[in-house]
C-alpha cells in the first residue's frame, strides 16, 4: 500500500511535470511551420540534455545513497546536492550563451532564452528529486504545480498576442520553472549549498562518472539523431517526428513518473527481500509497456479530425508515426524494471555499458532509417532497435544479480534468492 502511495504520487507529479511541456510543445506547434517546430525540438533535446547531467552529478547519487537515511545526514547531503545541481545549470547557460554568437541570426533568441532558463530549471528538478528520496512525493507534487500555475499567464499573453517565436514560449516557460525552484527553497526550509560541489562529486565518484557517461550516452545519442535526421531528411522531417512524439506525451509521463520513484523503491526492495525486488522490477516494466499499448489505441482510434483540432494543422503528417514510435516506447518499458534495478544495486558500470550501446543502436538505427525513409524510416529502424535493447537489459539485469549475489554487496543474499 506504502510503494503504490508513493507511486502514485510519482506519476501524478510527473502528469504535472510534464503537463508544462506537453503544452508548450502543442501551443509551438499550432502558431509555427514544422521547420520551426524541428528547430524546437534541437532546442529541448539540449535541455534533456542538460538535466541528464545534472541528475547524474547531483540527485542521483543521492537517491541511491540517501533514500532510506533519515535526520541531518540526509539533509546536508540534499544541501549538497541541491547546490551542485545549480552550479551545475549556471555553468551550462553561461556554455550555451558563449555559443550564442557562433548560430545563426534565427536561432540566437531560442538559445538565448534556453540559457537564461537552464539555472533555475536544473534547480527545480533537484528539488523534486530530493523530495522524492525522502519519500515527500506531495511536497514535489505542490512544487510542479506551482510551475504550472506561473507558466500559464505567460503563456495566456503570448497566445493572445499572437506570437509566432518559439523563443518567447521558451523564456516564459523556463522563468516560470525558476521561480517554482525559488518556492523549492521555502518548502524543503534549506538553502543549496554549491561551494559543496567539489566534496559531493569526490564522495560519490564512484557512481556519477557512470552515471554521467550513462546519460551523456543516451541524450547525447539523441541529439546526435535530431541533427542528423534534419541535416539528412530536412528540419520539416524533424518537426513531424518531435510532433508525433508530443503526441505520446502521457506515455512520456509515465515513464519519468515511474522513474522518479523506482530507484528509491528499488534501493529499499533490495533490503526487503526478493519478493519485493521482483514487485518493483516486474511493475515498473508492466507499467511502462502497458501504458504505452493504452495510448497508442487512444492515438490510432480517435478520429484523425479531433487529433488535429488539438495539435494543429500539421498533425496529419505526423499521425504516421504514432504505431512505430508506440512500439518503441513498449520496448522501453519491458527494459525499465531491469535498468531500475541494475542501478539501486550500485552496479553503475553494467547500466553505462548497456545504455551507451543500446542508445547508440538506437541512433545508428534511426539515422539509416532516415537516409531510407526519412521520418517514416527513422521511427520503425527505432523500434526494431528499442526491441533488441530490451532483450539487451534482460541480459545485463540476470548477469549482475549474479554479480551481486557472489559480493560483499549488502544485498546479495537478498538477489542470490529466487528468480
Amino acid at each position: 500500500m506504502k510503494l503504490w502511495r508513493r507511486a502514485s504520487w510519482g506519476i501524478a507529479d510527473q502528469v504535472l511535470n510534464s503537463a508544462s511541456n506537453f503544452a508548450m510543445g502543442i501551443v509551438v506547434a499550432r502558431a509555427v511551420p514544422l521547420a520551426d517546430f524541428g528547430a524546437y525540438a534541437l532546442a529541448f533535446a539540449g535541455y534533456s540534455l542538460a538535466l541528464g547531467v545534472s541528475r547524474s552529478l547531483s540527485t542521483e547519487p543521492y537517491a541511491v545513497r540517501y533514500s532510506a537515511v533519515d535526520g541531518g545526514r540526509a539533509r546536508s547531503a540534499a544541501g549538497s546536492s541541491t547546490g551542485t545541481a545549480l552550479l551545475i545549470g549556471v555553468a551550462l547557460g553561461a556554455l550555451v550563451a558563449a555559443a550564442t554568437p557562433f548560430l545563426d541570426a534565427g536561432t540566437r533568441p531560442l538559445a538565448l532564452a534556453l540559457a537564461v532558463s537552464l539555472p533555475g530549471l536544473m534547480l527545480q528538478d533537484a528539488w523534486r528529486q530530493v523530495f522524492f528520496s525522502g519519500a515527500r512525493g506531495s511536497s514535489a507534487f505542490l512544487n510542479d504545480l506551482l510551475w504550472l500555475l506561473f507558466m500559464i499567464p505567460g503563456f495566456a499573453w503570448l497566445m493572445i498576442s499572437a506570437s509566432h517565436s518559439v523563443a518567447a514560449y521558451v523564456l516564459a516557460w523556463g522563468l516560470a520553472g525558476t521561480a517554482a525552484a525559488v518556492c523549492g527553497l521555502l518548502q524543503a526550509r534549506l538553502w543549496p549549498r554549491p561551494a559543496k560541489m567539489p566534496a559531493w562529486a569526490r564522495e560519490h565518484r564512484g557512481l556519477w562518472t557512470r552515471y554521467l557517461g550513462e546519460n551523456l550516452a543516451v541524450n547525447g545519442a539523441q541529439q546526435v539523431l535530431f541533427a542528423a535526421i534534419a541535416a539528412v531528411a530536412g528540419m520539416a522531417a524533424l518537426g513531424q517526428l518531435k510532433l508525433a512524439m508530443v503526441a505520446l506525451g502521457p506515455v512520456f509521463v509515465l515513464v519519468q513518473g515511474v522513474g522518479v520513484v523506482a530507484v528509491p523503491e528499488a534501493a529499499r526492495a533490495l533490503r526487503a527481500g526478493q519478493r519485493s525486488v521482483n514487485r518493483v522490477r516486474h511493475g515498473s516494466s508492466g507499467l511502462v509497456a502497458g501504458g504505452a499499448v493504452a495510448w497508442g489505441l487512444v492515438l490510432l482510434l480517435l478520429p484523425t479530425a479531433w487529433t488535429t483540432a488539438l495539435l494543429g494543422p500539421q498533425w496529419p503528417a505526423a499521425a504516421v508515426l504514432v504505431l512505430p514510435l508506440v512500439l518503441v516506447q513498449v520496448g522501453n518499458g519491458l527494459r525499465t524494471g531491469d535498468a531500475v534495478m541494475l542501478r539501486a544495486m550500485g552496479q553503475a558500470h553494467r547500466g553505462f555499458v548497456t545504455r551507451a550501446l543500446t542508445s547508440g543502436l538506437s541512433a545508428v538505427a534511426g539515422l539509416l532509417g532516415a537516409l531510407w525513409a526519412a521520418a517514416d524510416g527513422a521511427a520503425w529502424a527505432m523500434a526494431v532497435a528499442a526491441a533488441l535493447s530490451a532483450w539487451l537489459w534482460a541480459v545485463q539485469y540476470r548477469r549482475g544479480r549474479a554479480e551481486a549475489a557472489s559480493t560483499a554487496f549488502p544485498g546479495a543474499v537478498l538477489m542470490g534468492k529466487g528468480a
